[in-house]
């Protein structure tokens, strides 16, 4: 539009000086046209450019705008809970129905598109809180991201989730599927404990500094898995056979038979502190393994499971800053020192727990 104003300024200044020049001596008046016409000629790209830049900027004024009024929804209710004008709340149904709206992973793999990644369990319950959050996600970056859920325990997706190194849930990553190359999000970083919710907008802000600039962000290979031959049966998650699945003892079956955080204080022995929920479907798997190790360290270790759903070790959990289940701590009470076994890959390994252990002896000795 300014272009045009200005073709037309230019076309009403040339008119004047043409019933001017008719005055004039001719060979001054050629002098004068040549150069009103190349004067012309030079600014004209000089306009469009200064127009472009000038839609440019009123573009960006109004991206921020909307992203200040995104952060301006923000609200508590009246149980100082985080909500937003789109009613982010933890999901009451299950986390699959949310992935039956997405593209699938082999779907993705086809498209020349950056992907969000979401690794998760029915059963888990900051998968829960996180999936209301994905529709939100999907409106916002429509056209420029494509989302793909996993769900960790469809025996369709077990070399996936090997292959992207999954160990605990839920995992974000935004990936190049084409390139094999994965970023992972600290998804930890972008929850509010004094909400008890996730800050969508600060996770939208995040991925949109991904889109815009990803080349600076740090990325990993996709690790080469070989895909096995024949996939196992795995029937869909129903009530009836979710039970199956978690029917090892919960966690709390096996902190009975050991000795208490309290006792364990005034021990000069040094001890494995296991937080942990009940419900955790990993925090059972590990807890199985909370025998072995009782009777290989007998008299050398003492082991403590802290149930971070009783009230009593609220302070407890707080201190040690627990955000996610299972959590592994070694302990030294005589010297109020304490280091955190942060490799969560590690758990489930007898054998590296084991080396983890012994190398956290020798050095205490």
């Amino acid at each position: 539009m300014l272009f045009w104003i200005f073709v037309f300024l230019i076309g009403m200044l040339v008119v004047f000086l043409i019933s001017r020049l008719n005055k004039m001596d001719e060979s001054l008046s050629r002098v004068i046209s040549w150069s009103v016409i190349l004067l012309i000629l030079l600014l004209i790209p000089s306009i469009g450019a200064w127009e472009n830049n000038l839609l440019k900027e009123g573009k960006e004024i109004q991206e921020i705008k909307s992203n200040l009024q995104e952060v301006n929804e923000l609200q508590y209710d009246e149980n100082n809970s985080l909500v937003t004008s789109k009613n982010i709340e933890t999901a009451t149904i299950p986390i699959s129905e949310y992935a039956r709206n997405l593209i699938s992973y082999e779907d993705a793999m086809l498209v020349d598109k950056p992907t969000l990644l979401v690794f998760y369990m029915d059963w888990c319950d900051w998968c829960k809180k996180l999936a209301p959050s994905i529709p939100i996600l999907k409106e916002k970056f429509d056209g420029k991201l494509n989302i793909v859920m996993i769900n960790g325990e469809d025996a369709r997706y077990e070399d996936v989730v090997k292959s992207y190194e999954i160990n605990g849930y839920p995992t974000l990553l935004l990936a190049d599927l084409k390139q094999g190359l994965y970023h992972k999000i600290k998804v930890d970083y972008y929850y509010d404990n004094s909400h008890n919710n996730y800050d969508i907008n600060r996770l939208k802000a995040y991925i949109n500094d991904y889109l815009n600039k990803s080349e600076s962000f740090n990325k990993k290979k996709l690790k080469s898995i070989e895909t096995k031959k024949v996939v196992k049966e795995y029937p869909t998650i129903t009530k009836e056979n979710k039970t199956v699945q978690n029917s090892r003892p919960a966690p709390s079956e096996y902190a009975q038979n050991l000795i208490s955080y309290e006792e364990a204080m005034k021990s000069d022995k040094p001890a494995m502190v296991f937080f942990y929920v009940d419900w955790c479907g990993w925090c059972k798997k590990l807890a199985s393994s909370v025998p072995i190790l009782k009777e290989k360290y007998y008299g050398k270790l003492n082991i403590v499971m802290i149930n971070c759903e009783d009230k009593k070790y609220e302070d407890l959990v707080k201190s040690y800053g627990v955000n996610g289940y299972p959590s592994l701590f070694l302990a030294d009470f005589k010297k109020e020192t304490s280091e955190y076994i942060e490799d969560a890959s590690n758990y489930y390994n007898i054998d590296k727990m084991e080396n983890i252990i012994d190398s956290y002896l020798r050095k205490r000795n």
